[in-house]
């Protein structure tokens, strides 16, 4: 940090300027007006404070160096120009991590950030035009591809061989207005926010157990089952963990994924799983007493305590299997709770019925 007079229509007016190397040359990163010298001297003269937000910007962006997220970027789309696609990405990812804003309110916001030091670009070169040039050069199969790579590069980074690999489903209703046809991702379906009436898009994720490191991402439309993107999704989603290293890891799915076609086709992968199944297939298991389940010890596993156990080999899907079914008495209490509700609600709903029907009656 230097002090720098520029002489404007022969005036000279005093900056504080920070220096960074760009492209080999060094550039100015930062600087910020500071006034007139004559004003900055004496008793009267007012402390100049510029805070900065730091320590998150520094982190990300630090982790983002590592991971090498724009070179990812710039080796799928290219990367001409200064700042490049990846910059444009990379930029727009930190912002959305910290404090969001609209690209139109990017640069303001890139300004008050350690960014300006670390990674110094002309603010004038930030606008929402900028970015959306960018972000148009980025296809959905693009931003795979590039999704693949960082994983890959913190997977090795990292070091990370996990021994469950999570995988879920689930959806994000949206306000696109129904006679919107530009998309056709946007369907109505079974939303979990029961946003019947909006337009949805599916979302289904691989993480790490341990981390809950994203592996894999698909996005979909929101009138697909579950099963059925499983099911389609099943041979790329062998690849791309093979190819991060966690073929031999357990996958973990609940039963919304589950149909007798999807298991055949996990079976022959030769995977091995964890999942639920409702539990009216077996009728006979829901009607054991509870005492002869077997308690959890809670010094082992604490966050079990009060569970219930019982485990059986069962045939399914062609094959034997370990069968477990659990107790958890906070569930059961909000169960039974749930259950009792309805009951006082339906018993006063036929009580005003049997009244109304008493009325009419000659």
């Amino acid at each position: 940090m230097f002090l720098k007079t520029k002489i404007i229509q022969g005036q000279p007016y005093l900056y504080a300027v920070h220096n960074a190397w760009n492209g080999g040359r060094p550039r100015a990163a930062f600087q910020t007006y500071l006034g007139v010298p004559s004003q900055l001297s004496g008793p009267q003269a007012a402390p100049i404070v510029r805070t900065f937000h730091y320590g998150a910007a520094a982190v990300l962006a630090e982790l983002a160096r590592k991971l090498e997220v724009a070179e990812a970027v710039n080796s799928v789309v290219g990367g001409a120009g200064s700042p490049s696609v990846g910059d444009y990405i990379l930029l727009a990812a930190l912002n959305r991590a910290i404090e969001p804003h609209s690209k139109r309110a990017f640069a303001h916001w890139y300004e008050r950030t350690s960014l300006k030091r670390l990674l110094p670009f002309a603010s004038v070169k930030l606008s929402s035009q900028r970015f959306w040039d960018a972000m148009d050069q980025v296809s959905p199969g693009a931003c795979q591809e590039i999704f693949h790579r960082v994983a890959k590069r913190a997977v090795e980074l990292f070091g990370i061989a996990d021994e469950a690999v999570c995988f879920d489903t689930t959806n994000f209703f949206t306000f696109i207005a129904s006679d919107n046809g530009r998309t056709e991702l946007a369907r109505r379906g079974r939303n979990k926010a029961k946003r019947y009436d909006l337009r949805q898009i599916g979302l289904g994720l691989a993480v790490t157990q341990q981390l809950q490191l994203p592996l894999f991402y698909y996005v979909y439309a929101g009138n697909e089952p579950d099963s059925s993107v499983f099911d389609a999704l099943l041979p790329k989603l062998v690849a791309e963990l093979s190819d991060l290293g966690q073929a031999d890891a357990t996958w973990v799915y609940d039963k919304g994924c589950v149909s007798e076609r999807n298991q055949r086709h996990v079976q022959e992968h030769g995977i091995a799983f964890v999942t639920s199944v409702p539990p009216s297939y077996y009728p006979d298991l829901l009607a054991i007493d509870l005492e002869r389940m077997t308690p959890v010890d809670p010094e082992q596993h604490p966050a079990l305590e009060g569970f219930r156990i019982w485990a059986e080999r069962r045939k399914r899907w062609g094959r034997e299997l370990l069968l477990v079914m659990s107790h958890s008495p906070e569930l059961a209490a909000g169960q039974l709770a749930g259950v009792l509700q309805h009951q006082t609600k339906a018993v006063k709903d036929l009580q005003a019925l049997q009244t109304a029907l008493a009325r009419r009656t000659p």
